[in-house]
């Protein structure tokens, strides 16, 4: 073998050898303790060399915010309620239920933010308001900042006239009293500053709201994207210095397809270009693979997507879609089977 074809070999290996393992990035299922996961509508976030996997507990026995903890995101180990709803001095007689739940971590002020859409019991999603609670540890205890609804007495950046016409009425309405919030995302940005992605205005419009530099609070600076679409579960990220947003439709529990939007930057214009899946079978496109996003993370250089595989008889019993996010010829990131 000539000198240049080994070093050619040598290169192969290495690149092959720098991929991660596909067999990795499979969804939780069990932890440690042999017990369903339940961490629904949440996320994973990386901290000190460990991953942490959050979400809504749906068992009949805890109510809140569970959080598991690995080293490799393929054994897991449940670490308790981050969040507890029956806790009185946070939530009063239980009068709420919390949904989507979105852990940050502040480096200014080395603590964690948690995000989350709460609604009245028995009331709905009337209600369509935001919760904040922070910790200094990832595992909590997390203590309550506030419950409201978002950019109070705030314009949007880009009008209340620049969508559907109902959608715009709805903006208009919520000016004094707080635009609502019901399905959300987090995302942070290169320069840490921090955005809330909410779906808003009786889920006809998707708000992207800056966060202040503690990330328990709005700075009031916002914009409406795509006003009249109806859609919800927001996953947003950035890739190449390009942002991403990907959304469901609005059908319940029931999957739907997603839509993959673009912007150069975050306040924006953004452009929709469809369905972000690639699968051979038709049914997947129409379904996002039977399912709904919750949150994009990186692991190992990749950027994995999170999504519910909602049971609509038992959500409780819902299980865990994660495909991998890779860029496709024309360099627009897609969602793989």
């Amino acid at each position: 073998m000539s000198l240049f074809r080994y070093k050619v070999l040598l290169l192969v290996l290495f690149f092959l050898r720098s991929i991660p393992s596909i067999a990795l990035v499979k969804p939780p299922e069990f932890d440690d303790s042999k017990k369903y996961i339940s961490a629904h509508a949440g996320g994973v976030i990386k901290f000190k060399g460990h991953y942490f996997l959050y979400g809504e507990n749906r068992s009949d026995h805890e109510q809140g915010v569970s959080i598991y903890q690995s080293s490799n995101i393929s054994n897991w180990k449940y670490k308790g309620l981050a969040l507890d709803i029956n806790d009185v001095n946070k939530f009063g007689k239980g009068d709420y239920f919390v949904e989507r739940p979105k852990i940050i971590y502040n480096k200014k002020y080395d603590d964690f933010v948690m995000w989350f859409h709460v609604e009245e019991k028995n009331q709905g999603y009337k209600a369509a308001l935001v919760g904040v609670a922070r910790s200094k540890n990832i595992l909590g205890p997390y203590s309550l900042v506030s419950i409201s609804r978002i950019n109070k007495l705030f314009r949007p950046i880009n009008g209340n006239l620049v969508g559907e016409r109902k959608a715009n009425l709805i903006n208009r309405r919520d000016f004094a009293s707080g635009q609502m919030s019901r399905d959300i995302g987090v995302f942070i940005d290169d320069d840490d500053k921090g955005y809330l992605i909410s779906t808003t205005e009786d889920n006809a419009t998707i708000a992207i709201s800056q966060m202040g530099d503690d990330y328990t609070s709005l700075t009031g600076k916002y914009i409406r994207v795509q006003p009249g679409r109806y859609e919800e579960a927001p996953v947003m990220f950035k890739i190449q210095g390009k942002y991403y947003l990907i959304t469901s439709g609005t059908t319940g529990w029931k999957p739907n397809g997603a839509t993959l939007y673009e912007s150069n930057k975050v306040f924006g214009a953004w452009k929709r270009l469809g369905s972000p899946i690639i699968s051979k079978d038709p049914h997947d496109i129409k379904t996002t693979f039977h399912s709904q996003g919750s949150n994009v993370f990186k692991y190992n250089g990749i950027l994995i997507f999170m999504a519910d595989n909602w049971n609509t008889n038992n959500l409780a019993k819902s299980r865990y879609i994660w495909k991998l996010v890779q860029l496709d010829s024309s360099g627009k990131p897609r969602i793989y089977e």
